[in-house]
């Protein structure tokens, strides 16, 4: 009974590792998106609110990314372990605004965080059904 119980806390552990692993790869692939889209925005004459659509699909490539590493490293559960990769994303995401700006409630916070759930989750079903 015992060895059960410890293998079990080993998967958990492991699988938090890679989650957390996931995570930080994805929010890499988010900032060098970002130093793009910098980029872009400097050298372009293109409107605001186009580049509005192209930071809410950064977001959505970095978070899909991290929920289908976590789920492929975690062999399946890719629901929960996709979910769990969009967790520090959102938290990061969250805390940037506020350390900057003092203010978290706006509205692209407000859609962010769904995009960021669903798209790490799309990413988790992927990476788990991907062989």
């Amino acid at each position: 009974m015992r060895n059960q119980d410890v293998s079990s806390s080993t998967t958990v552990k492991k699988s938090l590792k890679t989650t957390f692993i996931s995570s930080a790869i994805g929010f890499a692939v988010m900032l060098f998106l970002t130093a793009l889209f910098a980029f872009l925005l400097t050298r372009s004459k293109l409107t605001d609110e186009k580049f509005y659509y192209l930071e809410f699909f950064i977001i959505a490539a970095g978070a899909m990314f991290a929920g289908f590493l976590s789920a492929k490293k975690g062999r399946g559960k890719g629901i929960i372990l996709g979910i769990l990769a969009g967790i520090p994303i959102t938290a990061v995401s969250l805390l940037i605004p506020y350390l900057t700006f003092e203010t978290v409630v706006t509205n692209r916070i407000l859609l962010t965080i769904p995009v960021i759930s669903l798209f790490s989750v799309i990413g988790g079903i992927i990476g788990a059904n991907k062989r």
